[in-house]
């Protein structure tokens, strides 16, 4: 998590999988792939200038500050962006404080619940 000065933040991560081998400057982010409407599996890494803000809602929504859609995890495990729904625990995550790790709290939703608690994470875009 990358907190920006309004209180807003951008999901930011530093590591990269053994199998990309990728030249960046800083780290990257949760970036669109493509669209910033409603999309499914559009969220990927890309470049942290151009990544959206998010805020981290009460009840653990994660909505782009732009759009005001909210992440949102599908059956497949793929994270894009969706209207916000009450009663949606594909579209509610937990964020450790301390590591900035952000989990799935998808529990109890039909096929998205194998990824209750599961760190939420993104392929790297074509941008990165």
């Amino acid at each position: 998590i990358e907190d920006q000065p309004d209180g807003t933040f951008k999901v930011a991560t530093t590591a990269m999988p053994p199998d990309k081998h990728l030249a960046v400057a800083g780290p990257l982010c949760w970036s669109y792939a493509g669209s910033t409407e409603k999309c499914t599996g559009c969220l990927a890494l890309g470049p942290c200038a151009s990544a959206p803000t998010f805020n981290h809602t009460q009840d653990g929504a994660m909505v782009n500050v732009e759009s005001h859609l909210c992440v949102d995890l599908d059956n497949q495990g793929a994270l894009g962006s969706w209207d916000c729904g009450r009663g949606q625990p594909n579209q509610r995550f937990g964020v450790d404080p301390r590591t900035g790790m952000v989990m799935s709290g998808a529990a109890g939703y039909a096929q998205e619940a194998s990824y209750a608690g599961m760190c939420a994470s993104v392929p790297v875009g074509p941008d990165a």
